[in-house]
C-alpha cells in the first residue's frame, strides 16, 4: 500500500492533473513494465500489460501508457517522482541514448574527439 510520504508534492501535482488515483497508481506499480535508466526506474503501463480479465473494465483501460518514474529520496526511501500518459512511452525509453561526455570536448561536427596523449 503507496502512502502519501511516498509521493513527491510534484507527484502529487500531477496526479491531480490528470485524474489519477492511489488505486491507479498502485496498478500501474504492480503490473506495468520496468525501465532502469538514467538513474531512475521507470514504469510504463502497455496494453499488453493489463490483465484479460481487466481489459473489460474502462477505468483501467484509461490507465494504457501510464508512466511513472520513481526514484530514490534522500532518507532512502522509495519515492514517486512524477507521472504522466504516453503511449509510445516504452519504444522512447528502450533506446534513449546515453550521455557521451566526449562530445564536449569537440569543436566541430567533423573534427575527430580529441585523445589523450600517453
Amino acid at each position: 500500500m503507496l502512502s502519501i510520504r511516498n509521493l513527491s508534492q510534484h507527484a502529487v501535482l500531477r496526479m491531480a492533473q490528470r485524474n489519477i488515483s492511489l488505486r491507479d497508481l498502485e496498478y500501474v506499480l504492480e503490473h506495468g513494465e520496468r525501465v532502469y535508466k538514467t538513474g531512475v526506474t521507470i514504469y510504463v503501463l502497455r496494453k499488453r500489460d493489463i490483465l484479460q480479465n481487466d481489459r473489460k473494465n474502462s477505468d483501467i483501460m484509461r490507465l494504457e501508457g501510464t508512466v511513472v518514474l520513481t526514484g530514490f529520496s534522500q532518507d532512502g526511501h522509495l519515492e514517486i517522482i512524477t507521472m504522466y500518459r504516453n503511449k509510445c512511452a516504452f519504444r522512447t525509453f528502450r533506446y534513449k541514448q546515453k550521455y557521451d561526455i566526449r562530445r564536449k570536448y569537440r569543436k566541430s561536427r567533423n573534427l575527430p574527439i580529441l585523445q589523450e596523449e600517453s
